[in-house]
């Protein structure tokens, strides 16, 4: 039995602690704790009469029945909270984004590596059945060379949502629409199309009174010489997210859709529907989990904690879509392509220079109007 303590009470704790409670005989929540010890004790009230809750996260990691900690906080504490459960003993689940830095996801990657432990971090939506099939999809070439990666995150979110007390803000957010939102989508891209090569992008603060950016719009180039083209923002009344991978061969969109055309010898196309049926065929193929979103990567990671084998989103996971929004957000500064990987003296790879460059930039950009 796998002891699970949960680190953050708030809105994203309960859909861990509902996962842990799908697997009653594998894991069980035994303790949580908040900086708001009142939020803690309801939050533990909650999930069963037996949980224990704290106002101090360190009396949770003393716990000799903790094996896993689900870290729940606001970005900022992500690192410290990782760090310290690590070097306590405990295995991590850690919420997106993984940390507001490169330098941050550095350092609780070398935890997980001289404590021993395992180190995995929410990326969830890699395990819908339709992002299943798509990744099954790229690895067997069925759509031929990828050329173009869209993915339009067009969301809303309303001046309510940043009245909670970390939201909107580098110092605690660390980042708004591309960090804390479309990362979903960062992470998806560069899961099926590989990690970019360079960036280039622009950033704004529109429709909301917050520090941090509400709409984000890049250009990636990615090995091969594919282009990504992304957006993300909490400013769009759609409320709509879009996927879409344009192979030579044939294209998959998410929600679901496969086309491909041939040519009628005038250089126009017909839809080719012998092709689209043949990667419909494969896809439909594909073992899917039976769980989704938070249940099925939980299901993963016990399964990895209880047969030794690797986390179903690693440390390493989890770092590259932070360094790719990094280096969005460094292309959106300088106005110039930002190549990849990452210098280590590159301005934004550490957080705390990734916040000042980005205040300078959207304070200046509301200066201008």
């Amino acid at each position: 039995m796998i002891g699970v303590g949960i680190l953050g009470c708030g809105g994203i704790a309960r859909a861990h602690a509902d996962a842990y409670a799908r697997f009653p005989e594998r894991c069980r929540v035994v303790a949580a704790a908040d900086v708001f010890p009142d939020r803690a004790e309801s939050f533990a009230r909650q999930i069963g009469p037996d949980v224990a809750a704290s106002g101090r996260p360190e009396e949770v990691l003393a716990r000799a029945d903790v094996d896993l900690v689900s870290v729940c906080a606001p970005p900022f504490a992500h690192a410290p909270l990782t760090v310290a459960a690590l070097r306590a003993g405990k295995h991590v689940l850690v919420e997106k984004p993984m940390a507001t830095g490169v330098d941050e996801c550095d350092a609780m990657i070398e935890a997980a590596a001289s404590s021993g432990r395992m180190l995995s971090v929410v990326h969830q939506n890699r395990f819908s059945p339709e992002m299943t099939r798509l990744k099954a999809l790229c690895a067997s070439g069925a759509l031929g060379p990828l050329d173009l990666v869209c993915v339009q995150c067009l969301w809303w979110r309303g001046p309510e949502y940043y009245r909670l007390w970390w939201r909107g803000t580098w110092d605690k957010e660390g980042g708004g629409a591309l960090l804390n939102h479309a990362i979903h989508f960062v992470d998806l891209m560069v899961w099926l199309a590989g990690m970019p090569t360079e960036a280039r992008a622009m950033v704004a603060t529109r429709a909301h009174a917050v520090e941090v950016e509400d709409l984000a719009a890049a250009v990636l180039r990615f090995p091969g010489g594919a282009v990504g083209q992304f957006t993300g923002t909490v400013d769009a009344h759609l409320n709509e997210d879009r996927l879409e991978l344009c192979g030579r061969r044939a294209a998959v969109a998410v929600p679901w859709k496969v086309r491909a055309c041939v040519d009628t010898g005038n250089g126009f196309g017909r839809p080719d529907a012998a092709v689209a049926a043949e990667v419909e065929a494969a896809a439909a193929a594909v073992p899917v989990p039976a769980l989704r979103g938070h249940a099925a990567e939980i299901d993963r990671l016990l399964a990895a904690l209880e047969a030794g084998g690797p986390p179903p989103v690693s440390g390493e996971d989890g770092r590259r879509a932070v360094e790719v929004v990094a280096a969005v957000y460094a292309a959106a500064a300088s106005g110039a392509p930002c190549p990849l990987p990452l210098a280590r003296d590159h301005p934004f790879y550490a957080a705390d220079g990734l916040r000042a460059g980005m205040r300078r930039l959207l304070r200046g950009a509301a200066a201008q109007g």
